[in-house]
């Protein structure tokens, strides 16, 4: 990572809405760095939905599409924004999608 400014990372998480709405995701993302501060970080997952009554997407087989911009401060702390697409990718008749901007803080 140190000598190409590239390195392949792992993703796994869940997730959960006020309307009882749970996801859990497993993917990787490929953290860029763009010099001494900037890092672009694209990442693909795939995710488990059970919709419990809130958002349709069609299935419960979705895909997490996502892109992060961060900038690296004086105290090692990364903040930025990222942009995040939940797809299922036309495995399912019915396909909404979602989007979400997030704010990135990184420790």
């Amino acid at each position: 990572y140190a000598r190409t400014g590239i390195a392949l990372l792992p993703g796994v998480g869940f997730a959960g809405t006020s309307r009882d709405a749970i996801l859990g995701f497993a993917g990787l993302r490929l953290a860029w760095d763009l010099g001494k501060r900037w890092r672009v970080t694209p990442g693909l997952a795939f995710t488990a939905y059970a919709g419990n009554g809130d958002i349709n997407l069609g299935g419960s087989l979705e895909f997490l599409s996502s892109l992060a911009v961060t900038r690296r401060f004086w105290s090692g702390v990364r903040v930025g924004a990222a942009f995040y697409h939940l797809s299922n990718g036309h495995l399912y008749e019915h396909n909404p999608g979602a989007n979400s901007l997030a704010l990135v803080v990184a420790f």
